[in-house]
């Protein structure tokens, strides 16, 4: 399919930000541009199901796909970028969540309508582990970003469980003065606090915060050392820690990513990014320069976390980049993007701008600075 990129000028003010994206379609459509059709994917992959996440290793050396019907993860490798499946494992029911533990030998993988997390052996291709404690779904899993031996789950129960790979529950995380479902949680990069999205019966959502939870070492149940509003109009989706630690982004299906300031837990008076559609997956590059989104509208559109937090204006938009609806987007240690479109030939795509010859391209001028803080 033809890719269509629109490249935000810098100069752009907040009102014309609102009039692109929401209240003139003619003045979008006018900004976007056709691209060489050699860019800019490096590799689509194929699948023949659905695709319901992606995870990269953190050695950058593999990415596993989990399929949301047929159960099966595929990891393949991208030494190369090569679409060689390195193992193919298969659970009873279709794939919720992949993480990677941080020294990429162990990936944890959670099932649609499942109360249990499971660890894989990477190289052996071999189920390792079971871990059970949850007395409702589970659609989360995520390793700690400094200890390969600790991971969290979270789901319908409400409960954020912290896990051993050895099999113990460490704690659990909960607010017991509510009863409320997980959105989305994430680790700081310190791996000392854990800040969680929440949703309660009557659709309220809010924001729990663990300052520290470095120290559990027993299943005693951990309240939140602060709870608050997260301000958005709709489900909040998506919570990603920023790598230098210093912020926390929020994305929601009103169509918004909103920014907080980590240390006092307050959310940046002008770091409210609006969107075209419902926003299903957030991420940074590693270096952490770049915020990118994942929309329901098919498009991902990227910032510099200095012009996030500044104005709002998006660095850069890639338009129509999958036939289907947003799943999952994520960020390797090269930088590579990986982006899941659901179904069809293109539900899994890779890019790296750092491998396009720019000297071919007539617009190389226009993403230089792309490129740099890519970089």
């Amino acid at each position: 399919p033809n890719v269509w990129v629109e490249h935000v000028l810098p100069f752009l003010d907040r009102q014309s930000q609102n009039q692109l994206y929401s209240t003139s379609k003619e003045l979008y459509e006018s900004r976007l541009l056709q691209t060489n059709p050699r860019w800019p994917y490096r590799t689509d992959l194929e699948v023949t199901s659905f695709v319901s996440t992606l995870a990269f290793s953190p050695d950058g050396n593999c990415l596993a796909i989990g399929d949301a019907n047929s159960g099966t993860i595929q990891v393949l490798d991208c030494i190369n970028g090569s679409r060689t499946i390195l193992q193919t494992v298969r659970q009873n029911l279709g794939v919720n969540c992949l993480s990677f533990a941080l020294d990429s030998k162990t990936l944890a993988s959670v099932r649609w309508d499942g109360r249990s997390i499971r660890l894989w052996n990477i190289q052996e291709g071999q189920e390792e582990r079971v871990l059970e404690g949850h007395s409702d779904t589970v659609w989360l899993v995520v390793f700690s970003p400094v200890d390969s031996t600790v991971l969290a789950s979270a789901g319908r129960d409400g409960s954020i469980r912290l896990w051993k790979t050895g099999g113990s529950c460490i704690g659990v995380l909960q607010d017991e003065s509510i009863h409320c479902q997980v959105n989305s949680f994430d680790f700081s990069p310190d791996g000392k606090r854990l800040i969680a999205v929440v949703e309660t019966l009557d659709h309220v959502g809010r924001l729990l915060i663990w300052d520290d939870i470095s120290k559990t070492t027993t299943s005693e149940t951990l309240i939140p050392n602060k709870k608050m509003m997260h301000n958005h109009e709709g489900r909040c989706t998506s919570i990603r820690f920023s790598p230098d630690g210093c912020h926390f982004v929020t994305g929601s299906w009103d169509s918004t990513i909103r920014i907080w300031n980590a240390t006092t837990s307050n959310q940046l008076c002008e770091g409210i990014l609006r969107m075209r559609d419902e926003v299903h997956s957030i991420a940074f590059t590693p270096n952490g320069k770049i915020l990118a989104a994942g929309c329901c509208d098919r498009s991902v559109v990227f910032w510099t976390m200095e012009t996030a937090i500044k104005t709002g204006v998006p660095l850069w938009v890639l338009s129509h980049f999958h036939t289907t609806s947003w799943c999952s987007i994520r960020f390797g240690r090269d930088c590579t993007l990986a982006t899941s479109g659901g179904t069809k030939a293109d539900a899994v795509r890779l890019w790296n701008p750092l491998e396009h010859d720019w000297s071919m391209d007539e617009n190389e001028g226009d993403f230089q600075a792309l490129i740099e803080l890519w970089g």
